[in-house]
């Protein structure tokens, strides 16, 4: 603490909570664990605004409004699952949520638990809860969550139960003071008992953007992430026209690969403006198929009835999926009900 103190009034004249995150984050990370203090927040998430929106409402609204929280008798928000293709932000939107409290970022996976020799996987993941309830408040990631948490497969393996079994008592915490966040492609795996309400809050598709949702991720990694100077030629919305179904993951890359172009004809002496054009944009997209992208309407579909299944809030569901709900499994109940 007199460490952080001194750094904070050497630098800047006065307490900065923003270096105590930091210096949290560099101890954090000597236990071995990825600890960071994410740069930013919503802004470097290209549309999604319904998701933001919902996660503005009922996780960062808690932390920045304890006195309200409390006077409601609100708990901490205990985690989430967010699940979707490959590539579509998942890992990204649990930073931008870091980077939106503030709070110290700890990311994990299957890889740096597992072990050959008895009970050391135990021991890791031990300290890694450890760790994270030292460091609280802080948000823990773990992407592929479904590789530990598989119901048969996997968690048959008496390792993996017992791995299940310590970060179910560990979620069941009710003084946890961790938002625990998992991503995963395949939530129709996961173990009932891991996924049953108290240890989540919520469990959130996040699927291939719409086409305003690829405009601002295109405007976001050409102004945000990065600067990319385009010609003015450049036009982002038949961009988007003409990416429907790709992620968040490819459309950086479509970026990134037009500053490429743009590059080899800068060098070669064909252009002397340093910026990127349509044109290079057009090279690009005339080329690159993403993989498996004859599979995604099907796949799309299967991630709708997936959100049906699985996740509690149907208005945002029904805002995702953009169809009427109101026919639903869950409403035909409802209305069975309000007849008795």
């Amino acid at each position: 603490t007199e460490s952080v103190l001194m750094i904070s009034f050497y630098k800047h004249g006065e307490l900065r909570p923003e270096v105590v995150t930091q210096y949290k984050a560099e101890v954090l990370s000597k236990s071995g664990l990825q600890v960071s203090q994410p740069r930013w927040g919503f802004e470097a998430v290209g549309g999604y605004q319904g998701l933001k929106d919902l996660l503005t409402q009922n996780v960062i609204n808690f932390f920045r409004h304890p006195d309200v929280a409390k006077a409601l008798g609100l708990r901490t928000p205990r985690g989430l699952i967010l699940y979707g293709p490959p590539g579509t932000g998942k890992t990204l939107t649990a930073e931008a949520l870091a980077g939106e409290l503030k709070l110290p970022f700890i990311k994990f996976s299957f890889a740096d638990i597992a072990s050959k020799w008895y009970g050391e996987a135990e021991q890791k993941l031990t300290r890694a809860l450890k760790v994270a309830d030292a460091a609280a408040p802080c948000i823990m990631f773990m992407d592929e969550i479904d590789q530990l948490l598989t119901r048969g497969g996997i968690s048959e393996h008496e390792t993996s139960r017992r791995l299940l079994n310590l970060l179910m008592s560990w979620l069941g915490d009710r003084d946890r003071n961790v938002l625990f966040v998992g991503a995963t492609n395949r939530p129709q795996d996961l173990d009932p008992a891991f996924i049953r309400a108290g240890r989540f809050d919520m469990i959130l598709p996040v699927l291939w953007p719409d086409r305003d949702a690829r405009i601002e991720i295109l405007r976001v990694h050409t102004e945000v992430v990065r600067k990319v100077p385009l010609a003015d030629d450049v036009d982002l919305e038949k961009i988007a026209d003409r990416t429907e179904l790709f992620s968040g993951a490819e459309l950086e890359e479509i970026v990134i690969m037009a500053a490429r172009e743009a590059m080899k004809k800068i060098v070669a002496g064909e252009r002397t403006e340093k910026v990127v054009t349509m044109a290079d944009f057009e090279a690009v997209l005339e080329n690159y198929t993403p993989p498996g992208f004859s599979q995604r309407e099907n796949q799309l579909q299967e991630y709708l009835e997936l959100a049906r299944e699985f996740s509690c809030d149907r208005r945002f569901i029904a805002a995702v999926a953009g169809v009427d709900l109101e026919l639903d499994r869950m409403d035909l109940l409802l209305r069975g009900r309000d007849h008795e």
